[in-house]
């Protein structure tokens, strides 16, 4: 008995099905055989041109491959066929089985006396094809009376789904104003439009602690502004803290100071001696 997968009757046409059947009815238990054309000829009642035509198909396609051999002697013998589709199988009986070595190999002898196979003409290949078809629209009609199974859920995410949320409250310390807490609030909404909301109570406190710490309301309303302007996950005050000016560095300071007064030796060592070239010093 051969098996044939429903999506082999989509890929194939008649004539590559026929011969690909014929083939399987051959094969050894490796999945090989070694048919002569004659052999193929012979049993689909093509001439040799149509034989060759079509197993060509079939090499391209992928479902078949053909491997020339010789003997010891060099002299050509049949080729030896195998499938290269799981598509496609072929049911032995266990009482026909038996040892491997018995089975051998298939040539112009005929199918194996292991294999329980029926003749296979092109009648039988079409009204095979027929049956499948009308099954299948036996299956789909019977699909539409019954109702959809409900969808596959990750244990994971119904876990995570049914999992109460944490309820956040939102206590602003002393020195926050009224247009700073209503920014933090939409700051709160925008990480949820951007799916990736503040989960935790910690990651709240944390966040108005580090407003709280601003030198001023004003900073932390522009501090806010910023990330609702750039979409940014996280608020950054530092950015927006005045800078307070830096006092001079005490060696440079010394050092200001000694190029000032070796520049003042050098000018008065200039006048000296501009004096003493006109006799005054």
């Amino acid at each position: 008995m051969i098996n044939v997968h429903d999506v082999l009757l989509e890929e194939l046409n008649d004539s590559e099905l026929y011969l690909l059947l014929h083939i399987a009815k051959r094969l050894s238990i490796n999945s090989t055989c070694f048919p002569k054309n004659e052999t193929l000829c012979h049993d689909t009642k093509w001439s040799l041109k149509t034989v060759q035509k079509v197993k060509r198909s079939l090499i391209e396609k992928g479902f078949i491959s053909v491997t020339p051999r010789q003997n010891e002697f060099g002299a050509h013998l049949s080729n030896m066929y195998r499938v290269e589709t799981d598509l496609i199988g072929v049911f032995v009986s266990v009482r026909g089985m038996g040892d491997a070595s018995e089975m051998g190999y298939l040539d112009t002898e005929g199918v194996s006396k292991n294999y329980s196979l029926e003749v296979l003409t092109n009648l039988s290949i079409n009204q095979f094809k027929n049956n499948n078809m009308v099954e299948k629209k036996f299956e789909s009609e019977k699909s539409s009376f019954e109702p959809p199974l409900p969808p596959l859920v990750d244990a994971k995410k119904k876990e995570k789904s049914c999992a109460k949320k944490e309820s956040l409250a939102f206590v602003f310390p002393n020195g926050f104003s009224d247009e700073s807490k209503q920014l933090f609030m939409e700051f709160v909404e925008m990480r949820k439009k951007l799916k990736k909301p503040i989960k935790t109570q910690l990651a709240v406190d944390m966040q108005l602690e580090a407003l709280r710490q601003c030198t001023s309301d004003e900073v932390r309303i522009n501090t806010i502004k910023a990330s609702l302007k750039n979409e940014w996950q996280g608020l950054f005050p530092d950015r927006y803290e005045p800078t307070p000016p830096q006092p001079p560095h005490p060696e440079a300071k010394e050092g200001r100071i000694s190029q000032i007064s070796n520049a003042i030796d050098e000018a008065t060592q200039r006048n000296l001696e501009r004096l003493k070239q006109m006799g005054l010093a």
